[in-house]
């Protein structure tokens, strides 16, 4: 992923007190908006989303946001999905 300008996916994480590992990447996919300025044909890579297998056979589908909101301290990574095994 990061060698194609995208971050990489976490090996493991924790969720509600539970940690998870990631066994494998299902799928992959990104939003896009619009360029401001000068280049208004250039569109930016906003959101990754990635769709995960656990260890523990959840799916799960992860999202990076490139430019999080207000307030500061908010995560750039959070679980959009989760499927139970």
């Amino acid at each position: 992923m990061m060698a194609r300008g995208g971050p990489g996916i976490p090996r493991a994480f924790i969720w509600r007190d539970k940690e998870y590992h990631v066994l494998g990447l299902i799928e992959t996919w990104h939003t896009r908006e619009p360029g401001h300025g000068m280049d208004k044909d250039y569109t930016y890579v906003r959101k990754h989303f990635y769709r995960i297998k656990t260890t523990t056979g959840e799916i799960m589908t992860l999202q990076f946001d490139r430019k999080p909101q207000r307030p500061a301290g908010r995560q750039r990574w959070s679980l959009f999905s989760i499927s139970d095994p």
